[in-house]
């Protein structure tokens, strides 16, 4: 296995459960960098009703990464209000135009701030973190990607709090450009056959080795009810 066909090659899980075993998870390698972005004060816009801005930012990042990486598989997060990516880290420099292009874009068309960073992998398990990925096949045309090791969660919160290290933020450039091919947000209302939809967020504190524990407990319990 490569370095590049590394997310590709990890065996997607069929059981939304199997997210809460260990065993379900990869390291990212040595070689690879987080990419991170989030609106700033996006709760503000969510209750000023601008959260489709919030997420076709959030996408716009999404989608502009595996353009610079073509055709190399690379892991990603959604989080609505932002994202997460996972990239080679033979492309930073490239996906660091792309996030200059797309924070320049977000001040310009939406007048929102977007915040960025790209982080090596090497410094998120100096800080004692790691970050593991997991595939679940959802269905037979899409495979969702999982991440764990709270890694990924430190590098965003530092993004936001601060704590990050200057040289992996990211700084708008009107100059620079990004490709945005293939992104698409769907505005379609799901109907709830209960007329109710409930969205449940869980983050486990406490040491990452007892997480899953928890995640499972919830999934177990979630799947009673």
């Amino acid at each position: 296995m490569t370095s590049d066909s590394f997310y590709g090659s990890i065996e997607p899980v069929d059981a939304f459960e199997q997210l809460a075993i260990g065993a379900s998870y990869v390291a990212l390698p040595d070689d690879w960098a987080i990419v991170a972005a989030d609106v700033r004060n996006s709760t503000a816009a969510i209750e000023g009703g601008r959260y489709k801005h919030d997420n076709t930012l959030a996408v716009s990042v999404i989608a502009a990464m595996p353009n610079v990486v073509g055709q190399v598989d690379v892991p990603y997060v959604f989080g609505g209000d932002g994202a997460v990516v996972c990239v080679p880290i033979r492309f930073v420099e490239e996906c660091r135009r792309a996030l200059a292009a797309t924070i320049a874009m977000a001040h310009a068309s939406f007048d929102l701030t977007l915040r960025a960073c790209v982080v090596p992998v090497s410094w998120v398990r100096g800080e004692g973190l790691d970050i593991l990925v997991a595939r679940h096949r959802v269905s037979k045309h899409y495979v969702q990607c999982a991440l764990h090791g709270g890694g990924a969660s430190h590098v965003e919160r530092a993004l936001k709090r601060g704590g990050l290290p200057e040289v992996f933020h990211v700084a708008a450039d009107a100059g620079a450009e990004a490709d945005y091919e293939g992104l698409e947000c769907r505005w379609s209302e799901i109907p709830s056959p209960q007329d109710e939809t409930v969205a449940v967020i869980v983050d486990a504190t406490g040491a990452q080795a007892t997480s899953l524990e928890v995640y499972r407990a919830v999934m177990e319990r979630v799947r009673a009810v």
